[in-house]
Formats: structure tokens, C-alpha cells, sequence
């Protein structure tokens, strides 16, 4: 599993996550001492690694932190046979009012999102 977003400004869950042995990669932008941690800019460089690399890639509240949040998933979807993503919900209010949130996904958008990429699975 690759798990994207994995830096220290997380939560405990999602530490909890970039410390299970199944990770084989934690990446983000942020540098960190976590286990098997790449520093990395998801919006501008292609993922070191090669094609379905990964059996799965991982990104909790990752998406709507980016400028541009296509590029990252298309890496995703390339070097892993599947990826699942974390979103905040979309009637979920303050998350609109975040302002750290650079994207707001509607359930509409999300709809879009998984038809693009049949092999995405998003959950919110």
C-alpha cells in the first residue's frame, strides 16, 4: 500500500495508518520520520515508481488540499491497481468553510471522479 498524505500535521487515525506494515510507501510534502517516508510534491512530479508498482494506493483528505488534484490521481491510478480516496463529505459544512481547502467536491463531482477512474474507489 502507498499511502499519500502522510505527514506529521495528521491525525491519529492517520498515523495509525502510515505506521501499519502494510504501508510500503508514505508520502507528502511535508519531511517526517515516519517508516518508508518519501518527500514528495504530488501536484508537480511523477510518482517514483513504476506502473501497478502498488496493489493499492491510499489518500484520506488529501485531494482537496491540491491546486490541482487530477494530476496526483492519475499517478495513483497508475502505479496502483487500486487506489481509494478519502473526501470530506459534501454536506458537511464547515468543510466548505475550510480555508486550507482548496477544492470543494459535490456528490456530483465525486460521480465524475469515479466514473473517470473506474478502478477509484471514494469514500466521504
Amino acid at each position: 500500500v502507498m499511502n499519500i498524505g502522510a505527514g506529521p500535521h495528521r491525525t491519529y487515525q492517520a498515523q495509525v495508518i502510515a505506521e501499519a506494515p502494510e504501508i510500503l510507501a508514505n508520502i507528502d510534502i511535508t519531511p517526517d520520520g515516519m517508516p518508508h517516508f518519501i518527500q514528495f510534491d504530488i501536484e508537480r512530479e511523477v510518482l517514483p515508481f513504476g506502473d501497478k508498482q502498488f496493489g493499492c494506493a491510499f489518500a484520506s483528505h488529501v485531494l482537496e488540499h491540491l491546486d490541482n488534484w487530477q494530476f496526483p490521481l492519475s499517478e495513483m491510478v497508475r502505479v496502483a491497481d487500486y487506489v481509494v480516496v478519502v473526501l470530506p463529505h459534501p454536506a458537511y459544512f464547515s468543510g466548505w468553510l475550510a480555508p486550507e481547502h482548496k477544492q470543494h467536491f459535490s456528490v456530483d463531482a465525486i460521480q465524475n471522479m469515479v466514473e473517470l477512474y473506474p478502478n477509484v474507489e471514494v469514500y466521504y
